[in-house]
């Protein structure tokens, strides 16, 4: 009887585990091809040749259109071709999937800034849309590195007080580094 329940329960476990394998690892025929084309995306990044970077990244993103790295590699790609729309579109992508992810918000805004050349409204408008998302993230850094990142912006754009509250905020999420926001305060009050 003991040895009956020993191997009904090993079953178990086993169906459970088996279970687990199956819904876990993606289909080969699916992803060997998806894994290429991003890979090889990867490959065009690093040399330079941002034309077939996209293409893989493109194709890539045919077989599979829930993954931020293809977003993130076509933003890029897009970036070394100075075509900032598609750039935009392709980092928008990456968001829609996962918009908790600071780094996203923080490229966004800078495009928008320095490449789109947009108005200030829709700057300062993507980085509060970037905060709001990042108070969801577990790791606290990717909301410290919106408000610096938004600090910085405004202080280029000499909003100092903007840039110093902004500090403030990111003082309070990591207090250990106060000594740091500080000596960054201090020198935009002297700008103010």
């Amino acid at each position: 009887m003991k040895s009956t329940k020993l191997i009904y329960v090993a079953v178990v476990v086993l169906a459970v585990i088996g279970a687990v394998y199956f819904y876990s690892v993606p289909a080969t025929k699916e992803s060997e091809p998806y894994k290429e084309f991003l890979s090889s995306g990867r490959d065009f990044l690093k040399d330079g040749n941002y034309e077939e970077a996209r293409v893989s990244f493109e194709q890539a993103l045919e077989l599979n259109k829930d993954d931020t790295l293809i977003y993130i590699g076509l933003y890029n790609a897009n970036l070394g071709l100075n075509d900032y729309e598609a750039a935009k579109t392709a980092i928008l992508g990456a968001l829609d999937i996962v918009n908790h992810i600071g780094v996203y918000w923080i490229n966004l805004a800078e495009l928008e800034w320095q490449k789109l050349d947009s108005p200030e409204i829709n700057v300062r408008a993507v980085y509060l849309a970037g905060i709001e998302a990042t108070k969801r993230a577990a790791d606290v850094g990717n909301r410290i590195d919106v408000h610096t990142n938004y600090s910085a912006y405004l202080a280029a754009i000499e909003d100092y007080a903007g840039a110093i509250e902004q500090l403030g905020i990111a003082k309070e999420l990591n207090p250990d580094r106060a000594d740091i926001y500080d000596g960054e305060i201090e020198w935009l009050k002297g700008r103010n």
